[in-house]
């Protein structure tokens, strides 16, 4: 829960609606620099996601705690919470309280050393969150990643692989394409995205986009560089990434 919700008193906390949540992140963002346009498509996204339960049968509900703030993800029909976890260092005692207040998302990275401790902390909650793990190299390696994440988490399958991009015009698409359709035939994964971590974001991100193959983009973001990368996220918001 933010500070300006824990700030609200009573039921007025407890009532505050997700576009007014939006809002109101939107002005603090505002006030961080981030542009107008973004956040314009910001609003315009939400208004277009549920308002009532009864919209909301279309998609995959998890955890839905009151006080928690919750959109669809891109092209994954899964509704998350606006806060989520991953990272290192994990905190167990962090990670189930962020849980019991309505966190649905968690991402994992074999890279992080944190793979066991989220494990444990999962154990009796897989039913309430969604597991995105990221996955670094070539398409090829894609299944060994999985599977070795599998085995540390005792899982079957993860919602979603996102493979790491660093730079442009040096990822074979159609190969990680292929390499997921085969992982998802086999009911270890459910949804492709892709993760941005490079010091070229805005022109990664429109690559991705353009590759047209992926669910959902986890990117760094750069306020040095926010009006360019605000413009290709405004993109991937109209592609319904």
């Amino acid at each position: 829960m933010s500070d300006y919700e824990h700030n609200r008193t009573g039921n007025e906390a407890k009532n505050i609606d997700r576009r007014q949540f939006i809002k109101n992140f939107g002005t603090a963002a505002l006030g961080g620099g981030l542009s107008a346009g973004f956040l314009n498509t910001l609003y315009a996204a939400d208004a277009n996601t549920p308002g009532e339960p009864s919209d909301e049968s279309k998609y995959e509900i998890r955890n839905r705690v009151d006080g928690m703030n919750y959109t669809p993800l891109g092209r994954t029909n899964f509704l998350v919470s606006r806060l989520s976890l991953g990272g290192m260092p994990w905190e167990p005692t962090v990670a189930k309280h962020a849980i019991r207040q309505g966190v649905n998302l968690v991402h994992g990275s074999n890279r992080y050393g944190s793979m066991e401790a989220q494990s444990e902390t999962l154990a009796d909650l897989w039913d309430k969150c969604w597991y995105f793990l990221k996955h670094n190299g070539p398409a090829k390696n894609m299944g060994k990643t999985i599977d070795e994440c599998l085995k540390t988490l005792k899982r079957d399958h993860v919602d979603a692989i996102v493979p790491v991009i660093g730079k442009t015009k040096s990822t074979d698409y159609e190969s990680f394409k292929s390499n997921f359709e085969k992982l998802k035939k086999a009911g270890k994964v459910r949804c492709l995205g892709v993760t941005v971590h490079s010091q070229t974001i805005p022109e990664v991100c429109r690559e991705v986009i353009d590759a047209g193959i992926f669910d959902v983009i986890l990117t760094m973001y750069q306020p040095a560089n926010k009006a360019a990368i605000d413009k290709e996220l405004v993109r991937a918001a109209e592609k319904n990434i």
